[in-house]
């Protein structure tokens, strides 16, 4: 990801660079200020993980972020135990999640700070926007 993020820059500066005719600035200066673009999210953790999560998160109809997941006839208790309304019961749909993405299986979360729950693919039906 840091990597995109430098290419990006690098493009950027470039163009720009090519647009004003440069105006004292060097090469070398580009090639340090994209270094350190494409450090900066490997330097500080956090930041390379919330960069990382916005191409990933799976967005509802509309475009929302918040998303509630529908379970298809395959889904298990033992999944949906932490997203579902009620703990004690097979749910029809997950409470509303925040964060959402489909690798493997979906990796959600319910709350912004809290645990990165995962649910196999085969137990979602369909995504859906919260209500």
């Amino acid at each position: 990801m840091s990597l995109a993020v430098g290419v990006f820059a690098a493009q950027f500066v470039f163009a720009l660079g090519a647009r004003v005719r440069w105006r004292g600035m060097s090469a070398r200066g580009v090639l340090l200020g994209v270094l350190a673009l494409s450090a900066l999210p490997l330097a500080v953790p956090t930041l390379g993980a919330r960069l990382a999560a916005v191409p990933l998160a799976t967005n509802g109809p509309g475009g929302n972020t918040c998303v509630v997941l529908v379970a298809s006839d395959k889904a298990t208790l033992s999944a949906w135990r932490d997203v579902s309304a009620d703990p004690a019961k097979l749910p029809a749909s997950s409470k509303p999640l925040v964060f959402a993405t489909l690798l493997d299986s979906y990796f959600v979360k319910a709350k912004a700070d809290g645990p990165t729950l995962t649910i196999p693919v085969d137990e979602v039906r369909r995504v859906d926007a919260c209500p």
